[in-house]
């Protein structure tokens, strides 16, 4: 209903710029870093954080790849690798699998076996940079993959500040987008969400400058990096046709969803079966069924999460801290979205948010929902464009708030994923 009344408002009307509700300047902090030192505080921050999970394990980047006997033979790898025994491992695993033999097709390949060959490959772009970068040679794929993410973080930081200062918004948004846990789990767990993160910003940073061919062409990667951004760009597209966007324009918003959608073609006439099946199966369900189940099954102690009384207490508690700041996170996005809308440039956002949001109150228990690990990573899109609408609406809270709550959400997944590399 929302983007029919877009659709009804004046063209020029749509196309003016709309003043931001209390924007500020980004000069909160009493320090104005250029985007490139931004960029290296980021990555050096980030880099400390795994510095003692690379010291526990004599510097081996193969830990991060979380590799499991059920899926990896240790006997028949390339590379030095740890794996974990009576272990199903990690998605990392797969990502390794890819990034070394990126066009391999069959189940098997190097000693590392898929549990789902089409879903596994649908998220192709990751592994095949990290093969890129590594030249092709096993025994540095796993620092490519590592360094891959690194990058990636300076990335989102360089982005961030830009689109901040663009804006003229607050400048505890970059800081308060480089807090999301969900990238410490990425660059600890070697999974995908912080290059499709960069693609995404570098898309909306794009589409914001009105360079739309870019936009097109960064979108496409990100699809293609993980698929979960798919909704924001249907959102745009949508808002684009229904704001009455000349044909043109359409058309290139329109390509960018193509890649993935001629991908995913691909892969069902190679694997046999559709990417989407087993995640539709396993990830989706009822909406917001898979978060009352778990925060219910953490408050009755029918969930489990570890094989001994105390880290499972650990992780409950952890749980109970963690998913309900998420949910919390998105009803104050939901509570803003009628302001954004009444934004020309947030709208488009808003309404990619929107299919988002939708996308994430599907998740399950058995799924996404399973553990914040899982929730942390999936929910990294919908966060990023989320905070791009508060912070344009005129959501400014205190610097000091941001890195408080922010960094305690940082350093409870942090020690999580240290709890769980050991």
């Amino acid at each position: 209903m929302v983007l029919w009344h877009i659709a009804q408002m004046p063209a020029d009307v749509i196309l003016a710029e709309q003043p931001y509700a209390r924007a500020q300047p980004p000069q909160a902090w009493g320090f104005q870093p250029s985007a490139p030192a931004f960029a290296a505080m980021a990555m050096a921050a980030y880099l400390l954080l795994c510095l003692p999970a690379l010291a526990l394990w004599h510097f081996n980047p193969g830990v991060f790849v979380h590799a499991g006997d059920r899926y990896v033979n240790r006997a028949q790898i390339e590379a030095q690798l740890p794996v974990k025994q009576e272990s199903s491992g990690y998605d990392g695993q797969f990502y390794y699998r890819m990034a070394v033999h990126p066009f391999a097709m069959a189940p098997t390949a190097g000693g590392i076996t898929f549990d789902h060959p089409a879903k596994r490959m649908e998220r192709f772009l990751y592994p095949l940079l990290a093969w890129a970068i590594s030249l092709g040679r096993p025994g540095g794929v796993a620092w490519a993959l590592f360094g891959l993410n690194l990058c990636g973080l300076g990335t989102i930081a360089f982005l961030a500040l830009g689109l901040a200062r663009r804006l003229k918004l607050p400048a505890t948004l970059p800081v308060a987008i480089m807090l999301w846990p969900g990238f410490i789990v990425a660059l600890m767990y070697d999974t995908a969400e912080i290059v499709s993160a960069a693609l995404l910003l570098g898309a909306v940073s794009a589409y914001l400058s009105g360079r739309v061919v870019a936009y097109a062409a960064l979108a496409a990667c990100a699809t293609l990096a993980r698929e979960t951004t798919l909704p924001v760009f249907a959102g745009i597209l949508a808002y684009e046709a229904l704001a009455g966007r000349r044909g043109l324009r359409i058309a290139v918003c329109a390509a960018a969803l193509v890649p993935f959608a001629a991908w995913r073609e691909i892969l069902a006439m190679l694997a046999h079966t559709a990417p989407q099946a087993q995640g539709v199966a396993q990830d989706l369900g009822w909406p917001f069924l898979g978060a009352a189940e778990m925060l219910w099954g953490c408050i009755s102690v029918t969930k489990h999460y570890a094989n001994t009384h105390l880290k499972d207490t650990v992780v409950r508690i952890m749980v109970l801290l963690t998913a309900p700041a998420v949910l919390l996170f998105c009803l104050l996005v939901l509570l803003r979205l009628k302001t954004a809308f009444g934004q020309a440039r947030m709208a488009p956002l808003a309404a990619g948010w929107l299919l988002i949001a939708a996308l994430m109150s599907l998740l399950t228990a058995a799924g996404p929902w399973t553990d914040p690990i899982a929730y942390f990573r999936a929910f990294t899109d919908c966060f990023l464009i989320g905070c791009l609408l508060l912070f344009a609406t005129g959501f400014a809270p205190r610097p000091r708030s941001v890195m408080l709550i922010g960094g305690a959400q940082c350093l409870i997944i942090w020690l999580l994923c240290l709890v769980k590399l050991r």
